[in-house]
This record gives C-alpha cells, sequence and structure tokens, in this order.
C-alpha cells in the first residue's frame, strides 16, 4: 500500500506535503470499522480482527520506517499512546462483547441485528466528524487529492482480495483480506497528519 501509495502520488504529481500525507495513508493500520464492514460482508471475523490487531501493532515501528525510506523524512509514532487506543478502542470492547456474549447471550443476540445499523451511524459520526475539521483543507485541493485517496482503497481492495484469491485462499478470506487492505485507521491518520 505505501508503494501504491508512493506510485499514485507521481501519476498525479501531488506536492510533497500530499504525497506525504498518501503514503501515510498507504501505510497505516486497518481500522476498527474493517471489522464491522467485515462482519456486514458475511466475512471472517476473527480473521479481521487479527490483522487489524496485528496492523496496529506493526504501524508503531512500520511507519516511521517506511516514511524514512519512501520519503526521506520519519513520522514521529507514540508507541505508548497507540498501545492505550488499541487498549481502550479495541481489546475492551472486544472482551466486554465477548463476556456479555458468554454470560447474557440472550440479551446480545436480540440486540445483534441492530448492531450493524448502531455500528454504522457511529463511524459515520466519527469518521464525518473528523473530515469536517479538515474539509476546508480537503475542498481546497479539490480532486487533485480526491482521486489519489479514492484510488488507494478501491485499489487496496482490489490488490488484498485478488492476492489471497491467487494464493488460493477461499471467497470468504479473500473478501475479509480485500475489506482489511482498504480500510484504514482514520483515527490514526487524523492524530498523525
Amino acid at each position: 500500500m505505501p508503494l501504491l501509495a508512493l506510485g499514485l502520488a507521481k501519476l498525479f504529481s501531488l506536492n510533497s506535503a500530499l504525497t506525504a500525507g498518501l503514503v501515510l495513508v498507504g501505510s497505516l493500520n486497518g481500522g476498527q470499522s474493517s471489522n464491522l464492514c467485515t462482519y456486514i460482508a458475511n466475512g471472517d471475523v476473527a480473521l479481521s480482527i487479527l490483522m487489524t490487531l496485528a496492523t496496529t501493532i506493526g504501524a508503531t515501528f512500520m511507519i516511521p520506517l517506511i516514511s524514512t525510506v519512501l520519503l526521506g523524512q520519519s513520522v514521529n509514532i507514540d508507541a505508548a499512546g497507540i498501545a492505550m487506543s488499541t487498549v481502550q478502542v479495541f481489546l475492551i470492547p472486544m472482551a466486554a462483547g465477548m463476556l456479555l456474549k458468554r454470560f447474557a447471550s440472550r440479551a446480545v443476540d436480540a440486540f445483534m441485528p441492530l448492531t450493524p445499523v448502531v455500528g454504522v451511524v457511529s463511524t459515520c459520526l466519527l469518521v464525518g466528524s473528523a473530515v469536517a475539521q479538515s474539509s476546508s483543507a480537503i475542498l481546497a485541493e479539490g480532486l487533485t487529492l480526491q482521486w489519489p485517496v479514492m484510488l488507494i482503497h478501491i485499489l487496496g481492495a482490489v490488490a488484498g482480495y485478488w492476492m489471497m484469491r491467487f494464493a488460493g485462499q477461499d471467497e470468504i478470506t479473500s473478501r475479509t483480506s480485500g475489506i482489511e487492505t482498504s480500510m484504514k485507521s482514520s483515527a490514526l491518520g487524523f492524530l498523525l497528519a
């Protein structure tokens, strides 16, 4: 994804600041919303969670390395902050969900049909808030910025899916990989930008 980002930046002749931003997007870990999308798409949620967790842990040292190699400048990462965020936003809710399912399965089963709607609305509000705070910069760059950002996510999904298919994986695993590859942690990206 970082190399794809760099290629798109060159293709669209982005300036150095936008190139750095696009490479940063390509380097980001999987977002927690990918787990929700995997659930909605009938993918392998356990695999999605493991991929998100692995890329989140890897982001603490890979983002500075990738930015140094591809851009010649390092991006400082707050490893302790990422660890705390992972615990708060990822591990605690996951553990709470597992405990609720174990000890209050009837209540959880009754609520399950609503979880996709609640998850999508919550995600839209959170991401929408972050985008709104940067809307003037996004609109000022126009399609020069919007096309490469859109393409990195679309091409990431296609690459994630087809790489798994070519590796002999089944449809569900491939779909999960495509979703996980294309959906990035908007929260970390917003903090680093």
